[in-house]
């Protein structure tokens, strides 16, 4: 079962797949948790933490097939008595997010602010199978440790480290599991939590399957002299579409790094406050905004394919590697420029919580000024077909008749996930790469709380 909606909680957020919308306020419905006893006799972090339950059960589908309901209340009762003796709002977004450890979602968050500080050792790793190799290209860490295999740090060994690491941190799948201690292993803030360190100025030993030893010292501002070798065609491209023709080669590159155009960018920019609503669209209007959103979708298409034709281009490499996701009402435009009329599509399952209906009004104002896209949807069986019936489909003039190629890595999050399981479960193009590091099923649109004590 494929849900549609999932619960984003906290301000400020920085969104990771359009800057524009550098912080969205919020939405702050009314539950009728808070008129009851408990709530009045409650401190502002209980009251925030009751509402937040409140509004986690409302707007989330299937929070107890995750979490059952009797270790639900349970913890919840234990997180009460926690929040009594709290002092920050620091602590109560750390217990806030060890709470929702056991939905193992990532995409239900805690954005609070945080004051805590953390330091970086100058070391990059990346996990070949079972094995974690130091991939850092520096001069802090000498030539002959490149590619080595890492055994433990401080004593303590890698499998002890990953068994910490998931009673501490939550974690969608094995490989989130495995991309996250990578990428955190070079921070102090993550190596105190696991308790292979107690203070940020502490050095690490990093000890190898082959017995060397690699101690390093952290930096105060996490800046190294890191330099990775990259291939200048392939290379991470900080746009949120760009194509390239190679032509001894036969081949368009497509490299699609976030599902977000001009027309979900407008989107977007209405869950704003109204002052800033106006200033992002204003930036839309001139031309001026960030990564790429000045562009419409089919736009970017129809200018492909046309260069395309031109050289008669018979193959596509559509990389979806740097991917975090977007809006997936861009699956449909860009589906049918590769080729497809139809694919199998997923049930899902839509609750139109408080949340849900606050948000949908603060941009029913905008669907007169944006093109939606719309889709007909059969659910008479679990074969259901989703027909593209876009706008931007009509738009699209030209349409790649050759052979696609697909790629994905561990990075390829969100939306973009939803249309590599869509690609795969229906063999419309050859897929190559690595597992992502989030399940299949999850939930599509962004619902943004904001709590009514702290703010967060």
């Amino acid at each position: 079962m494929f849900a549609k909606y999932f619960l984003l909680v906290g301000v400020p957020f920085i969104s990771m797949t359009n800057p524009l919308v550098a912080q969205v306020e919020g939405f702050t419905p009314q539950y009728p948790i808070q008129s009851s006893e408990e709530y009045r006799n409650a401190n502002p972090y209980q009251q925030d933490f009751l509402y937040y339950c409140a509004a986690l059960v409302d707007s989330r589908p299937n929070v107890y097939q995750e979490f059952p309901l009797d270790e639900f209340e349970k913890q919840k009762q234990l997180v009460l008595g926690q929040l009594s003796q709290c002092k920050s709002n620091e602590e109560f977004s750390s217990t806030l997010t060890k709470f929702i450890y056991p939905l193992k979602d990532s995409h239900t968050s805690i954005t609070g602010s945080s004051s805590s500080s953390s330091r970086s050792y100058p070391i990059r790793c990346k996990w070949f199978g079972d094995s974690l190799h130091i991939v850092t290209l520096t001069t802090q860490v000498p030539q002959e440790f490149w590619g080595a295999v890492v055994a433990s740090v401080n004593h303590v060994p890698l499998p002890e480290i990953i068994k910490r690491a998931s009673l501490r941190w939550r974690y969608e799948n094995s490989v989130d599991e495995k991309i996250s201690i990578a990428l955190n292993l070079s921070t102090t803030g993550f190596l105190k939590s696991l308790d292979v360190i107690q203070h940020d100025s502490d050095k690490i030993a990093i000890e190898m399957v082959d017995s060397r030893t690699l101690t390093l010292a952290s930096n105060s501002n996490g800046e190294w002299n890191v330099k990775f070798i990259n291939h200048p065609v392939t290379e991470r491209k900080f746009i949120n579409f760009e194509y390239e023709i190679i032509k001894d080669k036969n081949l368009c590159y497509l490299q699609f790094n976030n599902f977000v155009d001009k027309r979900v960018a407008k989107m977007y920019a209405d869950f704003l406050p109204f002052w800033k609503r106006q200033f992002a669209k204003t930036l839309l209007f001139l031309g001026l905004a960030p990564q790429g959103v000045n562009r419409y979708l089919d736009d970017f298409l129809n200018d492909m394919m046309a260069e395309i034709e031109e050289n008669k281009i018979e193959n596509l490499v559509l990389d979806l590697r740097f991917n975090s996701g977007g809006s997936g009402t861009l699956n449909d435009p860009l589906l049918y420029a590769l080729g497809v009329d139809a694919y199998r599509g997923f049930s899902s399952e839509k609750r139109e919580s408080e949340l849900y209906k606050m948000q949908l009004s603060s941009i029913s104002s905008a669907e007169t000024e944006t093109d939606s896209v719309s889709v007909s949807v059969s659910t008479a069986s679990k074969d259901s077909v989703y027909r593209i019936r876009a706008n931007e489909v009509a738009e699209i003039t030209k349409r790649f008749q050759g052979k696609v190629y697909c790629v994905i890595g561990d990075w390829t999050y969100s939306s973009a996930n939803l249309f590599a399981t869509i690609v795969k479960d229906n063999k419309l193009f050859t897929g190559v790469g690595e597992p992502t590091k989030q399940k299949p099923s999850h939930f599509g649109e962004v619902l943004f709380l904001r709590l009514p004590n702290t703010l967060i």
